[in-house]
């Protein structure tokens, strides 16, 4: 048993059991370090072992002759008899399976469970090991045992059921490790599991530009242009295939046409699904939506992974984007979200797209709309800064009317440009005062 010393104030204390009722053998001496580890002598094996004073487990240290009778002497408070060390390792993704762990090899995450043994001198015969202790690992994938006599002998095994690890992970190093040893009193750390490479490391990106540069937007008025820019990238050993990405078009938004090819890894607009399929290792895959601001209530826009064929070490795709997907406070690496602020302004620009035929007594080709000639929504307007880039492209309503809030804050140049549609050319333009 083993009790609370009560830092030497007189009082009550509870005494603990610990350990099996009965030990095999015949104990005699029983004593104690300067450190307060527990050391028992055994008289028929003639052996000394350390003893946890938690679990109770025992740790063969040594074995000596006989000395024709029984060892019954105690201490407390002596020398320690054994140097003290320890050892431990990472638990890691075997990219290359080399079954060396080099340094691009990420760890997996914490509370995977790693168990000791003492091997009793006998490495390949694992049926007299007896059970020491159990750690898991770290946040950052690794472990440790200390406190461990240097120049005995252990066993090392890695519960590859642990539900810590990833689905479907496999070991791919060898364990257990048998014949493990600390070889001096400073702790040593080389002993490593690794595991196939069968999971990935997947985050979104989402950024908003100016519409072909990448000038970053957070405010606009509606009729500009704007580039939402939404990158995936692997950061994992295993490359992934049916990737998905849900970027739906919010109402504050219109969409007018993304980089995505028609086949293979497409975007719907309708759906927002954005079907990226597979992203190999190392590797990112980049979609650019072009919008069209509107008056609508939500301008903020948000990008998740929502599908994966494999698992993610830091995040979970079957989790909304309001759930912590792995109840751990971190913000999710598998969405991001970009808010647009709309501004409002005094200097409106203003026009019609007409049909200038000359139709119903009108005049064709002036530029005005005269007779019976009417506007048109098959064309379209684009407004473009001094620099020749993409400003806005207001929307045109039925009647062929157009109108545009500029920023109180710009001066310089401003172009406006009628844009054909189908079948139509530009005939005529009857510029206003700006």
């Amino acid at each position: 048993f083993r009790a609370f010393a009560n830092n030497g104030l007189a009082g009550f204390t509870t005494l603990v059991e610990f350990g099996p009722s009965v030990y095999a053998g015949i104990w005699s001496a029983v004593f104690f370090d300067e450190n307060g580890q527990m050391f028992a002598y055994e008289e028929v094996s003639n052996s000394i072992y350390l003893i946890d004073t938690s679990t109770g487990n025992r740790l063969r240290l040594a074995t000596g002759t006989d000395e024709g009778g029984f060892s019954d002497g105690t201490s407390c408070r002596g020398g320690t008899p054994f140097a003290l060390s320890g050892f431990g390792g990472n638990i890691y993704v075997d990219q290359d399976a080399s079954d060396i762990k080099d340094g691009l090899e990420v760890n997996l995450g914490g509370g995977i469970r790693v168990d000791l043994y003492s091997d009793n001198a006998t490495p390949n015969d694992l049926s007299d090991d007896g059970f020491i202790s159990t750690v898991d690992t770290d946040p950052d994938g690794t472990y440790a045992f200390v406190g461990l006599p240097a120049g005995a002998t252990y066993r090392l095994e890695v519960d590859v059921n642990d539900a810590d690890l990833p689905p479907g992970a496999q070991i791919g190093t060898s364990n257990p490790l048998v014949g493990v040893k600390a070889d001096s009193g400073a702790f040593t750390v080389s002993y490593d599991f690794g595991f196939d490479p069968q999971f990935s490391d997947l985050s979104i990106t989402k950024q908003a530009f100016r519409a072909g540069t990448t000038s970053p937007v957070t405010t606009a008025v509606e009729g500009d242009i704007i580039d939402w820019v939404i990158s995936v990238t692997n950061d994992g050993p295993g490359s992934p295939s049916g990737v998905k990405v849900i970027e739906k078009i919010p109402s504050g938004f219109e969409y007018v046409s993304d980089t995505a090819p028609a086949t293979g890894d497409f975007f719907d607009p309708d759906t927002g699904l954005w079907f990226v399929d597979e992203i190999l290792s190392q590797a990112t895959e980049t979609l650019t939506i072009r919008v069209r601001v509107t008056a609508g209530a939500d301008h903020t826009n948000v990008a998740e992974i929502v599908a994966s064929s494999l698992p993610d070490l830091d995040s979970d795709p079957n989790s909304g984007i309001k759930v912590d997907d792995l109840s751990d406070g971190q913000p999710d690496d598998d969405e991001d979200s970009v808010t647009i602020t709309l501004r409002t302004g005094n200097r409106i620009l203003s026009g019609t797209l007409i049909l200038d035929t000359g139709v119903g007594g009108g005049t064709a080709h002036d530029g005005i709309r005269t007779g019976a000639e009417i506007g048109s929504a098959l064309n379209s307007v684009t407004l473009l800064d001094s620099g020749g880039a993409l400003l806005a492209a207001p929307r045109i309503l039925a009647d062929g009317s157009w109108s545009y809030v500029l920023d109180d804050a710009y001066s310089g140049d401003l172009t406006i440009a009628g844009v054909p549609g189908p079948t139509y050319l530009p005939i005529s333009e009857a510029p206003g005062a700006v």
